[in-house]
C-alpha cells in the first residue's frame, strides 16, 4: 500500500551510541527519537542545515541528485551493490520520502523511487527565489501571529487580530494561493483549509481561528511538495502539461466498501443521486448500473478507474471492510496517487477502530453521530461535491430532504441489523 517501514537506528547510529559520544551534534537527525520535519524549515543556507542534517544524507541526496536522469536504474545498482544494506537503504528512502524530497513506494522489500519532488530539486538552493509563494507566506505565520493585541479592559479583554490590515491581506494572499491549487487538484484538505480561513472572527474567537488556520497551514508547508509535484529528470512531461492532463480527467465518484454493506452503500448512492450525480459520475461495483460491465477484467477494470479519472474516494468503514482484501487494495492505491477521499463509518463502527494509511487522524463522518455534527458534515459534504462536478445546487429546503431521508434510511437498516442479532 505504499507505507513506509518502521523507522529505526541505522548501524553506524548503533555504533555512535555504543561509543557514547558526549556530542550529538553530528548525528542523525532522523533517528527514531527525534523530531520530524526539519528539512521543511525553509529553504536556508547549505552550511545552516548541514549542522542539524546527518553529512551521510546529504551526501547520500546530492549522489541522488546528480543521477537523477537516470534515477531508477540508480537505485537498483545501490540495491544490487555491497556499500549499503537493504534494510539501510529502506531507512534512507523512507526518511527522504517522509520528508517530501522525493517520492517512492515499497514492494519486495525495497524502496521503488519513483520521482525527486519541486521541493528536493531545488533542496540544495543558497536563496528562496524557487520557494512557492504559498510556503513563502505559510512561514509568516509566527511574525502575524505577534499582531494580536487586547482590546477592552479586564475580564471583558479580548486578544483579536482580524481588526489588523497586515493578517487580512496575508489571509487573503493565502487564500488565494489555495484556490489556485484547489482548482488544478480537487484536494480535500485544502478546501477544508480554505473554509477554516473564510470562518467569521469577532474577537472572541480570533485566537482559536486563528490556531486552527495555523495549524492546518502548517500540515500545508510539510507536505509543500505534494502541491508543486515538478519532477526531476522527467523529459517527457512539463509541469504545466500535467496540470492541463489533471483538468482533462473527468470526476468520479469511487465507493470502496465491503459488498456486505450494499445496504448502506445504496442509501449513499441513493443521496449522490439526489445531489445530482448520475450513474457515470459513480462507481460503485456492488449496484447494477454503478459497476463493471460484464466481460470485463474486474482488476484491470479498477485500476483503470484510478488512472483514467480524477477520483473523489469514498471509503464505507466497518467490521467487513477491514475483512476484505479488495477493499484495503483500493485504500492502498487512493492513497499512493493522492486521491480526494471521504471516509463514512457505518453504524456501530467507531473512529478507534480506523487502521490503515487513512486511520483515526483523517475527517470522517460517523453516519450514527451527533444529528447536528451529521447533518452539517454532510452539508459541507453536498457543497464540495457540487463544486468538484460543476453542478447546480438546490434549494436548501429541497437539499435537506433528502439529506434527512438518508439519514433515517441508514438508522432504520441499522435498527433492522440489530434486531437479527
Amino acid at each position: 500500500s505504499g507505507c513506509s517501514p518502521g523507522v529505526g537506528r541505522l548501524p553506524w547510529e548503533q555504533e555512535a551510541a555504543r561509543s557514547n559520544r558526549a556530542t550529538r551534534t553530528n548525528k542523525a537527525v532522523f533517528a527514531a527519537e527525534k523530531p520530524q520535519g526539519l528539512f521543511l524549515c525553509g529553504f536556508i543556507k547549505i552550511e545552516e542545515r548541514e549542522k542539524s542534517m546527518d553529512r551521510i544524507y546529504i551526501d547520500f541526496f546530492r549522489k541522488l541528485l546528480e543521477e537523477s536522469a537516470s534515477l531508477s536504474q540508480y537505485v537498483d545498482s545501490l540495491y544490487a551493490g555491497s556499500e549499503y544494506t537493504q534494510e539501510d537503504l529502506n531507512h534512507i528512502f523512507g526518511v527522504l520520502n517522509r520528508e517530501g524530497l522525493l517520492v517512492c513506494s515499497y514492494a519486495d522489500n525495497r524502496a521503488w523511487v519513483h520521482s525527486i519532488t519541486f521541493l528536493g530539486k531545488h533542496f540544495f538552493d543558497t536563496d528562496n527565489h524557487n520557494l512557492p509563494r504559498l510556503a513563502e507566506l505559510i512561514d509568516k505565520s509566527d511574525e502575524i501571529e505577534k499582531k494580536f493585541h487586547a482590546v477592552g479592559f479586564g475580564a471583558t479583554a479580548v486578544d483579536t487580530i482580524h481588526d489588523i490590515q497586515d493578517f487580512q491581506d496575508w489571509l487573503q494572499e493565502i487564500n488565494l494561493e489555495l484556490r489556485s491549487i484547489y482548482d488544478q487538484t480537487k484536494d480535500h484538505f485544502i478546501w477544508e483549509t480554505m473554509n477554516c480561513i473564510n470562518k467569521p472572527m469577532n474577537g472572541w474567537n480570533d485566537r482559536k481561528i486563528f490556531a486552527e488556520i495555523k495549524g492546518k497551514l502548517s500540515a500545508i508547508r510539510r507536505n509543500i511538495a505534494k502541491f508543486y509535484p515538478e519532477e526531476i529528470g522527467s523529459s517527457d512531461s512539463t509541469l504545466e502539461e500535467r496540470k492541463t492532463e489533471m483538468l482533462e480527467k473527468k470526476p468520479k465518484i469511487f465507493i470502496s466498501h465491503s459488498s456486505k454493506d450494499v445496504a448502506y452503500v445504496a442509501q449513499i448512492v441513493n443521496l449522490l443521486d439526489g445531489m445530482g450525480l448520475n450513474q457515470t459520475q459513480i462507481f460503485c461495483s456492488s449496484l447494477p448500473g454503478y459497476g463493471i460491465p460484464i466481460d470485463t477484467n474486474i482488476f484491470d477494470y479498477l485500476r483503470n478507474q484510478f488512472l483514467e479519472y480524477d477520483l473523489h474516494v469514498f471509503f464505507i468503514h466497518s467490521e467487513n471492510y477491514y475483512r476484505s482484501p479488495i477493499s484495503l487494495n483500493e485504500m492502498g492505491a487512493a492513497w499512493a496517487l493522492r486521491n480526494t477521499v471521504t471516509s463514512l463509518l457505518l453504524p456501530g463502527f467507531g473512529f478507534s477502530q480506523m487502521t490503515g494509511v487513512v486511520n483515526n487522524q483523517s475527517i470522517a463522518i460517523k453516519l450514527d453521530g451527533d444529528l447536528s455534527e451529521l447533518q452539517d458534515k454532510l452539508n459541507q459534504l453536498y457543497d464540495k461535491v457540487v463544486l468538484e462536478f460543476d453542478l447546480t445546487k438546490k434549494a436548501d429546503i429541497i437539499w435537506q430532504q433528502k439529506r434527512d431521508s438518508f439519514l433515517k434510511e441508514i438508522q432504520n437498516i441499522s435498527n433492522e441489523q440489530q434486531n437479527k442479532l
